[in-house]
């Protein structure tokens, strides 16, 4: 998900373990607005780590601070969590890698590659229409890929 689809989700857009994703916050009108595009409103299955994490994130709020929109993840003001402060916090991990927002798509797309998904499904999950968006800028080719390539390559017999 992009950051602002993530902190726009509402307890509504859940059903049946699959998110609708409908909209994206826009932190300089503090409001919800519509997706990016007509292909980023999608529906998509989550996994039950996802799951587990939207069922817990509330309980870490007494119940007047829930937010009366029911975004799951609000921040103090019971206002979605700022791209800002988010990004500024990642920032203070102590990482080799530039964490952003952001990298977590980037390797949740690299993972569903290695995975062997279809393009055309990871184009669907992620609001892509076009291919080349997704390769291009997203599939990096992961050290586990690299490894897989050279083990199909020593699986190939010449001689045979």
């Amino acid at each position: 998900l992009r950051f602002g689809e993530c902190v726009a989700i509402q307890s509504k857009n859940i059903e049946n373990n699959v998110l609708h994703i409908n909209g994206t916050w826009d932190s300089v009108s503090n409001s919800k607005t519509t997706t990016k595009n007509i292909y980023s409103d999608r529906k998509i299955t989550l996994p039950k780590r996802c799951l587990q994490i939207i069922d817990e994130y509330p309980l870490k709020y007494p119940k007047d601070k829930i937010s009366k929109d029911n975004y799951i993840f609000i921040y103090k003001n019971n206002k979605p969590y700022n791209i800002s402060v988010v990004n500024s916090r990642l920032k203070k991990i102590n990482s080799s890698k530039n964490l952003s927002t952001h990298i977590f798509r980037h390797t949740h797309i690299a993972l569903l590659t290695e995975l062997g998904i279809p393009l055309k499904s990871i184009m669907e999950r992620v609001g892509h229409n076009n291919p080349q968006t997704t390769l291009s800028i997203y599939s990096h080719v992961t050290e586990e890929m690299s490894k897989n390539i050279i083990e199909k390559l020593n699986e190939i017999d010449l001689l045979n």
